[in-house]
């Protein structure tokens, strides 16, 4: 994306709104950019610019779908915590 010295965007597109990213890193083939801590799940249009050409020099470049990560699990836990009853001899699968 980056040529002659020109400065690459890339920004998403959403209905009517439209959210500038900051380039993090460009070659003349990619572009890279940090999301918005506070973008909102669903589905954008991401646009790029190679920073010559005026305003039409943007193409779409496909969708980016955003979901919030989900923070993995404890590595164990404590099935008594959840009702289990150790050395009962009793089924606690349902618990």
């Amino acid at each position: 994306m980056a040529v002659d010295g020109a400065a690459p965007m890339l920004q998403l597109r959403q209905g009517t709104t439209t959210i500038p990213l900051s380039t993090a890193k460009s070659t003349p083939w990619s572009i890279e950019a940090p999301l918005p801590q506070d973008l909102s799940e669903g589905k954008y249009q991401a646009w790029v610019h190679n920073g010559a050409g005026g305003e039409h020099g943007w193409a779409n470049a496909g969708e980016v779908f955003v979901r919030v990560a989900i923070p993995p699990g404890p590595d164990h836990f404590n099935i008594t915590d959840f009702g289990a009853v150790p050395d009962d001899e009793g089924d606690d699968s349902a618990r």
